[in-house]
């Protein structure tokens, strides 16, 4: 199985996004707003390489209710989320889920900070927060998947 770390802030929205409103998907049960461009790439990268979603992000915190906006965006389904092990442990708790899930074959992390040591890094598809989650870092997430050069 595939497996998807994702992060949310700076991977599906962005700082761009403010200064352009019309780019912005807004939620109408909650005050969360993503970058539509953002979820669009992600909606690809899923499609292209069947991924499951594992959130890794602070957002995890909202529980259920993360799951419901990402339905009400369209976005495909999270599957999982990682362990909370505390501030500043993303690394740990991407790790610890991976122990736990053995059926993982191949997984990308999906993040705007490289906080990931050894071979971790390798795994990395490094987002700009500026712009978020784009069609070259979909490219670099497909080649970590699927044992591909980067392009």
């Amino acid at each position: 199985m595939n497996v998807l770390f994702l992060d949310i802030d700076g991977v599906l929205n962005n700082l761009a996004m403010y200064k352009c409103p019309n780019t912005v998907w807004r939620s109408k049960q909650s005050d969360i707003i993503m970058d539509l461009g953002n979820m669009q790439c992600l909606k690809e990268l899923v499609f292209i390489t069947g991924c499951k979603i594992v959130l890794s992000s602070s957002w995890r915190t909202l529980g259920n209710n993360i799951r419901y906006v990402f339905q009400e965006a369209d976005l495909p389904p999270i599957e999982d989320m990682t362990p909370d092990l505390g501030m500043n442990a993303r690394a740990e708790e991407i790790q610890q889920h991976l122990l736990e899930h053995q059926d993982v074959d191949r997984y990308v992390i999906l993040d705007d900070c490289d906080v990931f040591p050894g071979d971790m890094h390798n795994h990395l598809v490094l987002t700009n927060p500026m712009a978020g989650l784009t069609i070259e870092n979909i490219h670099q997430a497909c080649a970590i998947l699927h044992h591909l050069p980067a392009l």
